[in-house]
């Protein structure tokens, strides 16, 4: 790059946001329900398929996780009965 020139050259996208700004405004549209309702619409899909009735978790996964919480509530039973004596 020795003795070449550099130039910088502005773009024609203005100063600023690229986009144009939007007003927003509080919409007067009476339905009847509340404004929550439907706000997530479209949000999430769910696959054509699945099975919205079967459990998140199998029987061993939550066979685990119930004797993990017992294993921690005997802990911390053992552990507070120790501080109380």
């Amino acid at each position: 790059m020795d003795g070449a020139k550099l130039v910088f050259v502005r773009s024609g996208v203005p100063r600023g946001l690229a986009e144009s700004q939007r007003e927003f405004g509080v919409e007067e549209v009476r339905t009847g329900q509340h404004p929550l309702i439907g706000c997530m619409k479209g949000t999430f899909t769910i696959e054509p398929g699945w099975d919205l009735t079967k459990p998140a978790l199998d029987r061993e996964e939550l066979d685990a996780m119930e004797a993990n919480l017992d294993r921690t509530a005997d802990l911390t039973e053992s552990g507070l009965s120790k501080k109380s004596q």
